[in-house]
C-alpha cells in the first residue's frame, strides 16, 4: 500500500510539470459592455496558441449582441481564461483613444512556467471604424489575438527541481520504510521480532 502511495506522489509530481513545449493550451474568452456580458466562450482547439510557440488566432466576441456603439466611446471590457479556468485574469478594460474606432488586434505576451502562467502583458490595436454601401457601420464580428510566448524564467525551472527532488526523496523514504522490516525479517529474525515488540509496546 505505501509502495503505490510513494508512486503516486511521482506521478503526481510529474502531472503538475505537464504543461511542456508544443503542447495546446485551451484559452477561453468573454466580454462585457457595462452591464451586459457574455458567458466564456472557448477557441476552436485547432485554433489554441501551443507552449513554446508564437500564434494568432480570431477571438470571436459578440461585440453586435452587447449593442456596441462607437460613437459613444463605450469602454470593451474583456477576460481571459487558460486551461479549465485554472488561470483566470480579471476584466481588462480598453478604452478607445478616440471615437469613431474598434479594437481589432489584441498582441498579448505571456510569460510562463513550466506548471502555470505567470504574467500576461497587452497591447492593444485600433482601427477606423469602416461603412458598407448602405452607409451602416461595418461591426466587427471578433479579434485577432497574437501570442508571443517569453522564455521560461530559470527560478522556475530551480522550484520545479527542487519541487521533485523533495517529492522523489519523501516517496524514496516511504519505500525503505515498508522494506526494511522485510529486510531484517528475513536475515535476522530474532531483530525482528525485538524490532515488532518495541513497535507494538510504543
Amino acid at each position: 500500500m505505501v509502495k503505490y502511495f510513494s508512486f503516486f506522489l511521482i506521478l503526481l509530481s510529474v502531472v503538475q510539470c505537464k504543461i511542456k513545449k508544443g503542447s495546446s493550451v485551451q484559452v477561453l474568452s468573454r466580454s462585457k459592455l457595462g452591464s451586459i456580458q457574455t458567458h466564456y466562450s472557448q477557441a476552436l482547439p485547432e485554433h489554441s496558441p501551443k507552449v513554446g510557440q508564437s500564434s494568432e488566432i480570431f477571438l470571436p466576441i459578440s461585440v453586435s449582441q452587447l449593442n456596441y456603439e462607437p460613437n459613444q466611446g463605450n469602454i470593451l471590457k474583456i477576460s481571459f481564461a487558460f486551461d479549465q479556468r485554472r488561470f483566470e485574469t480579471g476584466w481588462i478594460s480598453f478604452v478607445n483613444p478616440q471615437k469613431g474606432q474598434f479594437l481589432t488586434t489584441l498582441q498579448i505576451i505571456l510569460n510562463y512556467s513550466t506548471i502555470r502562467i505567470e504574467e500576461i502583458q497587452f497591447v492593444p490595436e485600433y482601427s477606423p471604424v469602416k461603412y458598407d454601401s448602405k452607409g451602416k457601420i461595418k461591426i466587427p464580428s471578433g479579434i485577432n489575438v497574437n501570442y508571443m510566448w517569453k522564455k521560461e524564467p530559470r527560478s522556475s525551472h530551480k522550484k520545479t527541481m527542487i519541487f521533485l527532488l523533495s517529492t522523489g526523496f519523501v516517496s524514496t523514504l516511504i519505500s525503505l520504510a515498508s522494506v526494511i522490516p522485510d529486510f531484517f525479517k528475513h536475515r535476522h529474525p530474532k531483530n525482528a521480532v525485538n524490532f515488532k515488540k518495541m513497535t507494538v509496546t510504543n
